[in-house]
């Protein structure tokens, strides 16, 4: 998993959202009171992470929740 890590710091996403995209839970008390799953946040960091490795072309892409 350090390949995506280092790849999404690589690629400027931020560190909570890296972290949700592992499914890491926060540290200490934020993770208490910070209950937001990100889910928007890490559907983005995830589709620059597909562009970033350049997918083959067979590649189903994800379809968007309606």
């Amino acid at each position: 998993m350090n390949a995506i890590r280092s790849g999404l710091a690589e690629l400027g996403v931020s560190e909570v959202v890296s972290e949700a995209v592992l499914a890491h839970r926060q540290p200490g008390i934020l993770s208490t009171y910070n209950k937001h799953l990100y889910l928007d946040e890490r559907r983005t960091a995830l589709e620059q992470w597909g562009e970033h490795v350049d997918p083959p072309s067979n590649a189903t892409p994800l379809r968007a929740r309606a």
